[in-house]
C-alpha cells in the first residue's frame, strides 16, 4: 500500500512540474521564489552575476512590475524586512506611500469615497524609493545592473499570462 501512495505522489510531483506556467528551476547556489517564473528568473540572474539577497530581491520586484503590472508595481508601496545573519540585525524600510497634506477625509467624503486610481488617489507611491534604498544600502550591485532584468523585460517582451490578459480585457475601456 504505501509502494502503491509513494508512486502516486511521484506521478502527481512529476506532472505538476510540467506545467509551462510554473517551470520548476533548480538552483545550487542561490533561490529566488516568486509568482511569475520571469521574476524569479530575473532575480536568479543577479544571484549569477555576484549580487546578494538584497540586489535580487530588488530586481524581481522591478521586474514584476513589468510582468504582473496588476498584482505589483512601483506604484504602490513596499515594506521590506532585511535580516542580516552577520550582525544578527533586523532592518525595516517603511516604503508606504504618504497621503498629500489636503487629502483629508471631509475632501473624500465630498467626493463620494477614495478613488482606486487617478489624481486624488490616497496614497504617492513609496515602492520606487524603498526598494532603491534597499539597494544602495545594503545590496552589491550598481543600480543599473539589477534594473537591467526589468528593462529587458519591457524591451523585449514577454508572455503575457492568463491573468494579465485578463486584467487586460476586463479594462480596456478603463485604459
Amino acid at each position: 500500500m504505501r509502494r502503491i501512495a509513494v508512486g502516486i505522489l511521484a506521478v502527481a510531483l512529476l506532472q505538476g512540474q510540467t506545467s509551462t506556467w510554473r517551470p520548476v528551476y533548480l538552483g545550487m547556489d542561490g533561490m529566488v521564489a516568486t509568482a511569475h517564473y520571469a521574476t524569479a528568473m530575473s532575480g536568479y540572474k543577479i544571484l549569477a552575476q555576484g549580487g546578494d539577497a538584497i540586489d535580487a530581491a530588488v530586481a524581481a520586484c522591478f521586474a514584476s512590475t513589468v510582468v504582473e503590472p496588476s498584482r505589483s508595481g512601483v506604484g504602490g508601496d513596499a515594506f521590506i524586512l532585511i535580516y542580516r545573519a552577520k550582525t544578527n540585525e533586523v532592518i525595516f524600510i517603511n516604503g508606504g506611500g504618504w497621503a498629500p497634506k489636503r487629502a483629508t477625509l471631509e475632501l473624500f467624503q465630498s467626493k463620494g469615497g477614495i478613488p482606486i486610481d487617478g489624481p486624488l488617489s490616497p496614497v504617492v507611491p513609496a515602492a520606487p524609493a524603498a526598494l532603491l534604498l534597499a539597494l544602495g544600502k545594503y545590496g552589491k550591485l550598481k543600480r543599473e545592473q539589477v534594473l537591467a532584468p526589468a528593462i529587458e523585460l519591457a524591451e523585449r517582451g514577454f508572455v503575457i499570462s492568463e491573468n494579465l490578459q485578463g486584467v487586460l480585457r476586463s479594462n480596456a475601456k478603463r485604459f
